[in-house]
């Protein structure tokens, strides 16, 4: 007499290729099978770079026009890389949040600031009108060339419209400034209004700022610009 095959019984069919072997063994033992793997992994992965990235990366949104034209006053969010080391030209995030920066006559209140790193420790720095009247940047004796600003006026502008002595208070660097050792000299691109290292210091005095200060090195900005790195 034959019985009934038990329904815990395994087709014979199912040994015939290894993958059918081991699908069978998954299913008796409650193994996940390649494809739960697959998707486990990839989640596994997922959250590694998110988290990954909540620890490397930070945001920013921006206000104020002292780093126009490159980063708009529209509220333009920037990323920043909190463990990037502050090299010539980049922009960074300075921490302001103790009213230190700008103490004195032109107090620029307690917030992030963001500018562009210029010099850093041990290096030189020149701000002034060169023989043709016009402002350049120096750095270590040598002029660096800024395509990304908006510059100041050359001095016969100024002349014309009145502003001389103003610009010339607080404006400039007239005489070579050594950057302290783990400091940075920082810039706004805008360097009309822009409120940095030519006017942290007490009373508006020029002041580099320490490494301690930064927060990170911004790298992507998203905004009335557009999505673009930086």
């Amino acid at each position: 007499m034959l019985k009934g095959r038990s329904d815990n019984s395994i087709n014979a069919d199912s040994f015939k290729t290894g993958e059918g072997y081991r699908e069978c063994i998954s299913k008796r033992m409650r193994l996940p099978t390649n494809s739960e793997k697959d998707t486990n992994l990839f989640l596994i992965v997922l959250v590694s770079i998110f988290l990954l990235f909540v620890l490397t990366v930070s945001f920013v949104t921006i206000s104020g026009s002292s780093m126009m034209p490159t980063l708009h006053s529209s509220g333009e969010l920037v990323f920043v890389s909190k463990f990037s080391t502050p090299t010539y030209g980049d922009i960074v995030i300075i921490d302001n949040l103790d009213g230190e920066l700008g103490k004195g006559g032109g107090d620029i209140g307690k917030k992030l600031l963001i500018k562009r790193v210029v010099a850093l420790g041990g290096d030189t720095v020149q701000y002034f009108f060169d023989e043709t009247g016009e402002v350049v940047l120096k750095v270590n004796g040598e002029v660096v060339e800024e395509d990304y600003i908006t510059p100041l006026p050359s001095r016969d502008e100024l002349d014309e419209d009145g502003y001389m002595d103003e610009f010339s208070h607080n404006r400039f660097v007239k005489y070579e400034y050594k950057v302290p050792d783990d400091c940075v000299f920082v810039l706004g691109d805008n360097r009309v209004t822009s409120e940095d290292s030519r006017t942290f210091g007490y009373n508006n005095t020029v002041e580099a700022v320490n490494r301690d200060r930064l927060r990170g090195v911004v790298f992507l900005a998203i905004g009335s610009g557009g999505i673009r790195l930086i």
